[in-house]
């Protein structure tokens, strides 16, 4: 009994098997390729690289600059005007962006030149 089992189970796998080998067999002889290559193509194909690189430094590149800039910016004025913890500001700046900038000039800045104006003068100044 289980040498018939095995030779039916054998069977089905076999015909199972040829009929996907056939399928793939008639489908791939319903498409035809054109191997044919011309400067056009090329040149097409270049122009939508570059599309895609210039794509990629306009939304993720420019901004991610912009950023770190904003943050080297608040982090050296910080230091100019000796706010606690400078690189914490820089940072905050970096993660929130222009809100973070809005608050450190708006609400922190004028408290740090305010202490500086009894005191002494900024790190950089003559």
């Amino acid at each position: 009994m289980k040498r018939l089992v095995s030779k039916v189970v054998a069977a089905g796998a076999t015909i199972v098997g040829s009929s996907i080998a056939f399928a793939s067999t008639v489908a791939a002889q319903r498409y035809t390729y054109d191997y044919t290559y011309d400067a056009t193509e090329a040149a097409a194909g270049g122009v939508i690289a570059s599309m895609g690189i210039l794509f990629y430094c306009c939304i993720l590149c420019i901004p991610l600059l912009v950023l770190f800039g904003f943050a080297y910016w608040v982090y050296k004025d910080a230091t100019k005007y000796k706010v606690e913890n400078p690189a914490l500001w820089g940072l905050l700046t970096f993660c929130t962006g222009i809100v973070g900038l809005l608050i450190y000039f708006l609400a922190i800045r004028p408290e740090a030149v305010k202490k500086l104006e009894g005191g002494s003068k900024p790190d950089n100044a003559s």
